[in-house]
């Protein structure tokens, strides 16, 4: 009978197409990897790879073996799943969040897993969610919380809420800000394309009618809006990220002009097999986004 683990291996490696991503996915030694895979390959007498391009290719008979191993490992998941109910989940779980949920969700969302799941060690990467979005279906992330993220058929994206961005301002800078020809007269921050904030404040100009200016370019939100409350210049910008700021008088959303469209929020996930990590994981990702009403 086959071995669960040599399956494994292979599964990894001809989803991520590359011995060492499915060697850190399944938090292994290289070798042991590529050692599983050649023994699962003689006991079955077949090869399942093509190892002569890169990425890596199943064979024809590596793609009839991966939709079976699929379905047999997603079966031993949700048998585990059954049998585990209730109990902490332990082992690395590797979370992608975006600015504005981590700004107000992530504190609560790590306290909340490590007294539910002490023995669960979460690695956390905040970033835009266009860079999320590639790390997951790369292998680098189990799950991660993203804005309007590229659709990609490796992932599967379920929706979290919604969240309200709007053009914002230093108070001095709100008062030179009458009508919407006045925004192309300031710098305006974005974060590069093809991230969803710079995608948004282009097709903001377009919509209305406005030429496009030239922007100004900053991969970090958080530097982004550090520089908007200076009076260094403009920015669209996720309105929960700048509450505090907003309440204190220290920015000024600009609610006058003509509204930006708002964001969908999703929990992003890879198709096939999960860790057991991950369903805890979403399941407190949905909480606390609906005590912070990011949640639908």
């Amino acid at each position: 009978m086959l071995n669960l683990k040599l399956i494994e291996a292979f599964y990894w490696v001809a989803k991520l197409r590359n011995f060492h991503a499915a060697a850190d996915r399944m938090r292994l030694a290289q070798p042991t990897v590529t050692y599983r895979v050649k023994e699962l390959e003689r006991q079955l007498g077949r090869s399942l790879l093509s190892r002569s391009s890169q990425p890596i290719r199943m064979t024809p008979q590596g793609q009839a073996f991966f939709a079976n191993a699929e379905r047999l490992l997603t079966l031993a998941q949700e048998m585990q799943h059954q049998m585990r109910a209730g109990q902490s989940a332990t082992g690395l779980l590797r979370l992608g969040v975006m600015d504005a949920f981590a700004a107000v969700c992530l504190p609560e969302l790590l306290r909340d897993l490590a007294e539910r799941h002490p023995d669960l060690d979460v690695s956390v990467v905040v970033d835009l969610s266009h860079t999320l979005t590639l790390k997951l279906e790369a292998g680098e992330l189990d799950v991660a919380v993203v804005s309007s993220p590229p659709i990609l058929p490796d992932l599967r994206y379920d929706r979290l809420g919604g969240q309200t961005v709007g053009w914002v301002s230093a108070p001095a800078v709100a008062e030179m800000m009458r009508e919407p020809p006045d925004i192309a007269q300031q710098r305006i921050f974005i974060t590069p394309p093809p991230s969803n904030l710079g995608t948004i404040t282009a097709e903001w100009f377009r919509e209305y009618g406005l030429e496009t200016p030239s922007f100004s370019m900053c991969n970090s939100m958080s530097a982004i809006v550090r520089l908007v409350t200076a009076g260094a210049g403009i920015g669209i910008m996720p309105l929960k990220l700048v509450d505090d700021a907003l309440a204190a008088g220290r920015l000024r959303h600009l609610n006058h002009l003509p509204p930006v469209k708002p964001q969908d929020i999703f929990i992003a996930l890879p198709r096939g097999v999960l860790d057991l990590a991950v369903p805890v994981t979403t399941d407190a990702i949905r909480a606390v986004a609906r005590t912070h009403a990011f949640s639908d």
